[in-house]
């Protein structure tokens, strides 16, 4: 088979206890204030009808909705935490360099800790064909001239400019990459 690996942005939390209601389940989960109600149908399929076996284990909500469970040991080796801080914009932070590579690549802005520059940020500029019809390119082309724009990523420098970027050793191998939006 094929190996995998998974880039997705979830919301899990590990579950601590579960409450058998009448018609449902009732999942407490760490660091949350409200619990979570299942069906009888969700625990069936999660747990072999043995409630026990999910405590220790985190109930997880994939972006389109989906509900799972997974064990503890295969949840904590497979995904890392994605912290978050309130203000301007939400900051999700201490990724790795392919982490914000991935991020990128779903639309979203991406900067480094470590930069000293106020409002710095990488974004992904998507492929395109256009007609060449003003300057720079008609110095170099006809006008009406087809042109394949290949995608590539940008940066918005301390000044305001928009300029090609171009990935550093250090860049690559750092560990402070943050997520704008």
């Amino acid at each position: 088979m094929k190996e995998y690996q998974s880039h997705k942005i979830v919301q899990a939390a590990k579950i601590l206890e579960i409450i058998q209601n009448p018609n449902e389940f009732v999942l407490v989960l760490e660091g949350q204030s409200d619990t979570e109600s299942v069906s009888k149908e969700w625990m069936a399929k999660h747990s072999d009808n043995q409630e026990k076996d999910l405590v220790g284990g985190y109930f997880i909500t994939y972006p389109d909705g989906y509900q799972s469970w997974s064990p503890a040991e295969s949840f904590e080796g497979g995904y890392t935490e994605v912290a978050t801080q309130t203000g301007l914009n939400q900051k999700r932070e201490g990724l790795s360099f392919s982490d914000a590579l991935k991020m990128l690549k779903l639309g979203k802005r991406v900067a480094r800790e470590g930069w000293n520059g106020k409002d710095m940020f990488l974004f992904l500029v998507d492929g395109s064909t256009f007609q060449v019809n003003r300057a720079p390119l008609n110095k170099f082309y006809e006008e009406g001239t087809e042109v394949n724009y290949h995608a590539h990523i940008d940066m918005r420098t301390a000044d305001g400019k928009i300029v090609p970027w171009l990935c550093s050793q250090s860049d690559a191998l750092s560990e402070d990459w943050i997520i704008l939006d």
